[in-house]
Parts: structure tokens; C-alpha cells; sequence
């Protein structure tokens, strides 16, 4: 494997890892934040929350994103 394939492998595997699928569910945004569902679709709702939809019903999030609107360096402070 060459270096850019190593560089390239890693990124998309970060990249993956940084994207919270859906609002609810125990991997879904409101587990992220330790809210109940109707909070966290209320706070996607208002704009609190930056959000992306992805189709008619998928909303995703990024972990990096939610991490720095929450002034949190590590995913189990934002609890």
C-alpha cells in the first residue's frame, strides 16, 4: 500500500466514524448528547443542532461538530 492509499483509508475511516445516523436509537444523536428523542428532534427543530438530511427521513450529525457547538473535547463529556 502506498502512503497516499494509507493517508486516503485513514481519512475515510475517520470520516465514518465522525457521522451520527439519526435522531434516535442507542447510536443516534440524542444518545450523543444524553437527551431523550423529542428533545433532540425539538433542538434539530430550532436550529440548535446543525443537521443534515440525507433523502426524505435520514438526519445525520457530525460528532466533530457537536463536540466543538458543546465546547467538548472528548465524546463522553458531552453527556
Amino acid at each position: 500500500m502506498t502512503t497516499m492509499e494509507v493517508i486516503m483509508s485513514s481519512t475515510k475511516a475517520s470520516l465514518a466514524d465522525d457521522i451520527i445516523w439519526g435522531v434516535g436509537g442507542e447510536h443516534g444523536i440524542a444518545a450523543e448528547l444524553n437527551v431523550p428523542a423529542p428533545k433532540a428532534y425539538y433542538l434539530i427543530a430550532k436550529g440548535v443542532i446543525p443537521t443534515k438530511k440525507l433523502g426524505h427521513r435520514t438526519i445525520t450529525a457530525s460528532r466533530s461538530e457537536l463536540r466543538r457547538l458543546f465546547g467538548c473535547t472528548d465524546s463522553t463529556e458531552t453527556a
